[in-house]
């Protein structure tokens, strides 16, 4: 895989008043994101999402792809 594309995104979401619920939602929204993902995008090899441990509100996401981005 000499060719291998990173692609690494910081996502800020708004400040969460419900902690709990939207929270649960969102990380279910983004495991659904990372299978179609994994599942359907040519060429992608990894799709980690990490929680900020200074922020509740902002999560890392790291795709790997094997040769070229998405477009």
């Amino acid at each position: 895989m000499t060719n291998a594309k990173e692609l690494l995104m910081k996502n800020d979401t708004k400040p969460i008043s419900d902690p709990v619920d939207k929270v649960v939602e969102f990380i279910e929204a983004l495991k659904n994101h990372m299978k179609w993902t994994l599942g359907n995008e040519p060429g992608c090899r990894k799709f980690d999402v990490v929680s900020d441990a200074k922020d509740r509100n902002k999560f890392h996401l790291y795709e790997l792809y094997e040769d070229e981005m998405p477009s």
